[in-house]
């Protein structure tokens, strides 16, 4: 659900211009919607559904 990951992440540096996102590349595809960040499915991985993102202050 992009509202509760990738939308809040993109509002999040749209609104603070001192952070930054490092992109992840593993161990999950990135998400089509915010290069860089990437989810965990259960029905793919086997996990509990999350989302991942890393950012950083400038």
């Amino acid at each position: 659900m992009p509202w509760e990951g990738e939308y809040i992440i993109r509002d999040f540096l749209e609104k603070h211009r001192d952070a930054e996102l490092i992109p992840l590349n593993k161990p999950f595809k990135q998400s089509p919607i915010l290069p860089g960040t990437m989810r965990a499915w259960p029905h793919i991985h086997g996990t509990i559904g999350f989302y991942y993102a890393l950012l950083k202050k400038k």
